[in-house]
């Protein structure tokens, strides 16, 4: 098996995200969606609050991404981006 770009043999013991690395027209960002119930064990909310956070335009918390028709999820960095706001603000108020 080659690489199309680079005519580089590629190992059939490669991984799939390895082979997606050595094609630079499959890399993406590797940022990884966290479906609802992942998301609130990170950020410790329940459901509704995580949906009425994102719903909420004066609210700060993530817009959830429509994955299908009954399927969503969020970006885990713009989760973690989130966290580190509220203990940006925390770590303010304490000084």
């Amino acid at each position: 098996m080659f690489n199309d770009k680079t005519a580089k043999p590629v190992s059939t013991n490669s991984t799939l995200s390895q082979i997606r690395d050595e094609n630079i027209g499959l890399k993406m960002n590797k940022d990884r969606i966290l479906r609802p119930k992942q998301t609130k064990e990170v950020v410790q909310l329940s459901m509704a609050t995580m949906y009425r956070l994102a719903k909420d335009e004066d609210s700060t918390f993530p817009k959830p991404i429509k994955l299908s028709e009954h399927a969503s999820g969020w970006l885990e960095s713009e989760i973690y981006a989130w966290l580190e706001e509220r203990i940006a603000e925390r770590d303010e108020e304490v000084v």
